[in-house]
């Protein structure tokens, strides 16, 4: 256990070290914003066409196998992207990023499923993989700062790029885990798993209105109450943190109020924090996304533990990926219409968030 969650630590550390300055590296080594703009989307494209089939694989072929593949993806990715210095080096990379995340998307989650066993606390486990994943990204993203004081972005690419290879070396020393006979799907016909896909249609869609997380609504709430672009990267720092005692407190909210409460209360948590967005001061503003990361996480961890719990074995990957394809595709619809919103003021992108959350809330109160 301490190995996969070694290998998870060395992955984020390495995507911390880019997350803050690839963008701005990109347009300083020549590369106009427009040039930018498409590599963005050659890497949302990448992860929309091949989420489903790399997790479908994960389940056929083996969720090692799947995440030593996407190490090997994220580490080629890393070393284009150091010798990159043309449009087409960028896109290659981004491309073998995002593709490798599609490879690591489900199948770690269904991976420490397995290691945890069906008698073990799926939600606290997957509390601690949060924390090991915002942490490292953290401490990457801190690193990433002490080395452009030194040197520039190119020595932070070898830095990860070396994360990434003993980040493969820890999984590959992660013993095999013995799959057992999966009776569900056995048992079951195909019109039986036709009405498990129908009955999961109205939840999907509560999870992509509970998933939208409203990014540029609250960077453009941050940036409208007064507060500069130098201070709101230190708040989103701190939004890690408070993520990270969402991800530790998510089981023991689960174990005291059951899943159905838990998921009523972070929604009403989040209700909360667009409310305090519409006041638009710089302390409420703050707070205001404290509380939606806190509540983004707790959320997060109870649903994979839900999902990976009903989920028929052999499909768990599978299914856990196709909530994250659902949430990426209805955020491809709903950003066009929040960006439009944001134009004609902050109050009408706030509503278009609540009126999702309220949506979810109607969903979860029909389904039970």
């Amino acid at each position: 256990m301490k190995l996969f969650y070694s290998s998870v630590f060395l992955q984020h550390f390495a995507y911390g070290l880019i997350i803050p300055t690839l963008l701005l590296w990109q347009n300083q080594v020549g590369l106009s914003f427009a040039e930018i703009g498409l590599i963005q989307t050659i890497g949302v494209v990448t992860i929309l066409l091949s989420e489903v089939p790399s997790s479908y694989m994960a389940d056929k072929v083996g969720k090692k196998f799947t995440i030593c593949l996407a190490f090997i993806l994220s580490i080629v990715s890393f070393g284009v992207l150091y010798f990159a210095d043309s449009f087409w080096l960028f896109a290659i990379s981004q491309f073998l990023f995002n593709l490798g995340l599609a490879f690591f998307s489900g199948t770690q989650e269904s991976f420490l499923h397995d290691l945890v066993g069906e008698e073990g606390n799926m939600t606290k486990s997957l509390g601690r993989l949060s924390i090991v994943d915002e942490s490292s990204t953290i401490i990457g993203m801190l690193t990433v700062s002490g080395v452009l004081m030194i040197s520039d972005l190119k020595f932070g690419f070898l830095i990860g790029l070396i994360s990434l290879v003993l980040g493969l070396i820890a999984m590959l020393l992660v013993g095999n885990v013995e799959e057992e006979d999966d009776e569900l799907e056995v048992e079951h016909s195909k019109v039986d798993i036709k009405k498990y896909a129908y009955s999961m249609i109205p939840i999907v869609l509560f999870f992509s209105f509970m998933s939208y997380r409203g990014e540029l609504i609250f960077q453009s709430a941050l940036s409208f109450s007064g507060i500069s672009l130098a201070i709101i990267s230190i708040v989103y720092a701190c939004a890690k943190v408070f993520s990270i005692i969402g991800s530790f407190y998510a089981h023991k909210i689960e174990e005291g109020l059951g899943i159905k409460k838990s998921m009523i209360l972070t929604l009403l948590l989040q209700v909360i924090s667009c409310g305090l967005l519409l006041v638009l001061e710089p302390i409420l503003c703050v707070l205001a996304l404290m509380i939606f990361s806190f509540s983004e996480n707790v959320y997060r961890n109870i649903r994979d533990a839900w999902i990976l719990k009903t989920s028929p074995k052999k499909l768990r990957t599978t299914v856990i990926s196709s909530v994250s394809f659902s949430a990426a595709l209805f955020g491809l619809f709903i950003n066009p219409l929040v960006g439009v919103s944001l134009d004609v003021g902050i109050v009408y992108g706030v509503l278009v968030l609540v009126a999702m959350k309220v949506m979810a809330g109607g969903l979860i109160l029909w389904r039970g």
